[in-house]
């Protein structure tokens, strides 16, 4: 995976949701309840799986332990794949957390290739219709306060 772009369906303005593809600055705030869309450019069209966790301060965590739903702060998965025959524009997955659930709070997005972790991203999801009606410069402010 070389670049990611993050749809949410509930905050936001359609720029603010269909950015560029990037490895940094990526969309990590949503609603619970907000369905998450992932865009993806990667060399492959299969076989990407995106695990949410539990925030954990130690992020070696999601190298030195078996990563399943009985780790430790589990919360779900999503098969992440492409359709070779839809456009680059096209979404690899989606899924949403659910407030019955979950508490709002921060997140990590463990992404995994042939079994072996690449990639994490600290999100953080706020109370259903907490963010609706902020603007986008409001989310991006979010986006860059720290834990």
């Amino acid at each position: 995976m070389t670049a990611l772009s993050l749809f949410g369906n509930r905050c936001g303005t359609e720029g603010f949701n269909h950015k560029p593809f990037a490895a940094e600055g990526i969309r990590s705030v949503f609603e619970l309840d907000e369905w998450i869309e992932f865009y993806i450019k990667a060399n492959t069209v299969s076989g990407i799986k995106v695990m949410v966790f539990e925030h954990k301060a130690d992020q070696g965590f999601y190298l030195k332990n078996a990563l399943n739903e009985n780790a430790s702060g589990y919360i779900q998965e999503c098969d992440l794949n492409k359709d070779p025959e839809t456009e680059e524009s096209s979404d690899w997955g989606s899924f949403y957390l659910h407030p019955q659930e979950v508490n709002p709070g921060y997140y990590d997005f463990v992404f995994i290739y042939k079994n072996k972790v690449f990639a994490t991203m600290l999100t953080r999801f706020f109370k259903p219709d907490e963010l609706y009606e902020k603007s986008d410069s409001e989310l991006e402010k979010l986006m860059t306060q720290s834990l």
